[in-house]
């Protein structure tokens, strides 16, 4: 019984304080605060662990908002995961050096997921392609190194190595090899992403105890982190609040989800209830999507089931699923390879334009001109020349030296997407316009392509024009065949048969419509497939018009379309 102040809800509350109904239940598997638990009801007599007829009640920590939310954060930030492994795919590889072109859309942190611990708790890092070195030398950005993740925390072979790692016996030493891993590669902090700790009693503390002892070994400038999910059933076993004020930041698993919004709110609601300052918060939004196919399309009770084990669901573009190669796609296609490789001196000349050029911040120049002449970074280039200089006489020489070429490649590959094994290093004359005048040497434009002249004798002026020689300037190879482009034929054989599925569930849906067993109005249903639909129609307009491009158009508008013929596809197509 209680006693002093202490009412009957205080003696045994919910985990993570989460709200308790009449009936002693804590929330709801997913959130903790919904308004079927939270939702303060009282019977018509006023008894205590009464309700009005057909609500639950709530007896304790009724509150449903956001709270702990008085302080800022010290600083912004915005967190990416970057999965390592995403160079095991067939295709759509991401270089994690490209990560800081997206720089500008504020991202602070990038996460390197996920480093391995073996059975004798050292860590390690496979770097079959090299992505971990080009992420240490990442600028400008957080670079953490994270562990675990679902995979390796559910693994038959990898589920125990975290349970025994924070076990007493063996905390100090996993933790050392944490902190001599992080200090020996020179990266910003370390994340721990274990799913889930509960299995026995003892890990929620074993976990905390592990947390503080990373962080009092940690130097002040390296940060520590976990991911932690946004499910009550889940995080109930978390000793979150204290975690909390053990780690710098908290990135909270809010997706896997019903929808991405009630119980976004919800789940944050949960966890500042909990003890969890919203400032430690950083909350989480996935770039995949969750399947599976229902036993019966016609089902919408909550008895319905699905099949499996395995999802039965349409497999992704990734996937080894069906595939129908049609040789059409090619005629259509192959000119996007064509373009991105005739594109790539023209992206050049707008990396290394003079003095503007992102390129000439990497590089050391020499440069003489009618009326200048000087040395050092190419940032520092003048060429000037002065008024009526004769044109014999108007020669502008620049000469390249590499000063930091590391440098140098990682901003072409983030702007422009162009690897080093694409470039070679060459002269290249640059000549002034020459304007024909008319009259037998004249040159006509080709009418089949506006942009280029007709063959024809060379124009006088030509041969007396001025030029800029660029020595040891980066041009595309001569051999294209080994610049590797996707070309988006293959993504899009695979989602093409895909459009049956949309077919059919537009039927179905139809059907049900005629039954009178649709969940949702007719106006609905067609509101809901009237953007596939006439995406699909646009996109299949654009595809059309593909072909009668062909050879012919390689300006920005042809790579404009293919862009857009793409996001209509994966917006549509499972």
């Amino acid at each position: 019984m209680p006693t002093g102040n202490k009412k009957l809800t205080d003696l045994n509350p919910c985990p993570l304080k989460a709200c308790c109904n009449i009936w002693g239940q804590c929330g709801n598997l997913l959130t903790g605060t919904t308004k079927d638990y939270c939702t303060i009801s009282k019977s018509t007599t006023g008894n205590p662990g009464m309700s009005s007829p057909g609500e639950n009640g709530c007896t304790s920590n009724c509150d449903m908002k956001i709270v702990n939310n008085e302080k800022a954060p010290d600083s912004f930030k915005k967190v990416a995961y970057y999965e390592s492994w995403n160079q095991d795919r067939p295709c759509m590889h991401v270089d994690v050096r490209t990560i800081t072109s997206a720089f500008m859309s504020g991202w602070t942190h990038v996460h390197f997921a996920f480093a391995n611990i073996t059975s004798d708790y050292k860590v390690s890092v496979q770097d079959t392609y090299g992505q971990f070195k080009n992420f240490k030398g990442l600028k400008g950005i957080k670079r953490i190194i994270a562990f675990g993740g679902w995979s390796f925390s559910v693994g038959v072979d990898t589920y125990t190595i975290l349970c025994e790692a924070v076990k007493p016996a063996n905390r100090e030493a996993f933790a050392n090899e944490v902190v001599r891993f992080v200090k020996d590669h020179d990266l910003d902090g370390v994340d721990f992403d274990w799913e889930y700790p509960g299995g026995s009693p003892d890990e929620p503390g074993n976990y905390l105890k592990f947390l503080q002892l990373v962080k009092s070994k940690l130097p002040s400038d390296k940060s520590l982190s976990i991911a932690a999910p946004a499910s009550f059933w889940y995080l109930k076993q978390f000793p979150i609040a204290a975690i909390s004020r053990t780690v710098d930041y908290i990135v909270y698993m809010t997706y896997d989800l019903h929808i991405n919004l009630t119980e976004t709110k919800s789940s944050l609601a949960m966890v500042t209830k909990a003890g969890v300052e919203a400032r430690k918060l950083v909350v989480g939004v996935s770039s995949y999507g969750r399947s599976f196919k229902m036993s019966s399309a016609r089902c919408k009770g909550p008895m319905c089931t699905f099949t499996g084990p395995e999802s039965g669901a349409a497999k992704g573009s990734l996937s080894k699923g069906p595939s129908v190669a049609v040789k059409d796609y090619d005629d259509k296609f192959k000119w996007y390879v064509d373009w991105v490789k005739e594109g790539i001196d023209a992206a050049l000349d707008a990396f290394m334009k003079v003095k503007s050029g992102e390129g000439n911040k990497y590089i050391d120049c020499e440069w003489t001109a009618p009326n200048s002449k000087g040395s050092g970074p190419c940032i520092n280039v003048e060429l000037r020349v002065p008024v009526n200089t004769p044109k014999a006489a108007n020669r502008r020489f620049i000469t390249y030296k590499m000063r930091d070429e590391e440098w140098f490649y990682e901003a072409l590959l983030a702007s422009h997407e162009i690897e080093k094994d694409w470039v070679e290093w060459k002269d290249n004359a640059d000549h002034d316009i020459c304007i024909c005048p008319n009259g037998p040497h004249a040159r006509d434009v080709d009418e089949k392509e506006p942009n280029r002249f007709a063959a024809g004798p060379i124009c006088p002026c030509e041969a007396h024009a001025g030029f800029s020689m660029h020595k040891n300037y980066p041009r595309r190879i001569q051999d294209t065949s080994k610049i590797d482009v996707l070309n988006p034929k293959a993504i899009i054989e695979e989602a093409i048969p895909k459009t049956d599925d949309l077919a059919e569930l537009l039927y179905e849906t139809y059907m049900d419509s005629l039954n009178e067993d649709l969940d949702a109005s007719g106006a609905d249903a067609v509101t809901a497939f009237s953007m596939p639909v006439f995406m699909l129609e646009d996109a299949i307009k654009s595809i059309k018009s593909v072909k009668e491009i062909g050879e012919k158009q390689k300006e920005t508008k042809t790579r404009e379309l293919v862009l857009s013929i793409l996001s209509i596809v994966f917006a549509v197509i499972p």
